[in-house]
């Protein structure tokens, strides 16, 4: 994880004019390569009131798979912090950068697991556990390179 917070850090003045508006942080990440997963969210997205909070979630996978077509997703969630739950509201679905598709039907929500990734996002989200990294604008290309450049040993 240091790894991917010093890519952050650095490629963070690099980063090319952002492809979605929104400040990402990094809040978990999961998986050995090459099958690692980061998620992210939009701080700028949060809003919350009482135990309830709405907010956008970037995923990016190391690779798709026959299984999974997608290599990135971009969803709008509402959790609540009490219990440590959250629904998708909308889901969108990208590989290599290109949207595949656009998925609006609202999901029931989920109860997060404390062994779960999604629970320490939440955890995040509700202000109970601190961000991996500071605000990005376009996380996606330095997520890429932190994959690229710590490849499986």
């Amino acid at each position: 994880m240091r790894g991917l917070i010093s890519i952050v850090i650095g490629l963070a003045a690099f980063a090319a004019t952002p492809a979605m508006a929104g400040q990402w942080r990094v809040a978990a990440m999961t998986g050995e390569a090459p099958d690692r997963i980061v998620f992210l969210v939009d701080v700028e997205s949060l809003s919350r009131t009482a135990d309830s909070v709405r907010f956008w979630t970037q995923t990016i996978v190391e690779r798709s798979t026959d299984a999974q077509d997608w290599d990135r997703s971009v969803t709008f969630r509402q959790g609540n912090c009490a219990d440590s739950s959250s629904a998708i509201l909308q889901n969108s679905f990208y590989r290599s950068g290109r949207e595949l598709e656009t998925d609006r039907t609202a999901r029931p929500p989920v109860l997060h697991q404390p062994d779960s990734v999604m629970h320490g996002v939440m955890r995040a989200v509700c202000g109970r556990e601190a961000w991996v990294t500071d605000a990005v604008e376009d996380p996606e290309p330095i997520i890429r390179a932190f994959f690229s450049e710590n490849p499986a040993r």
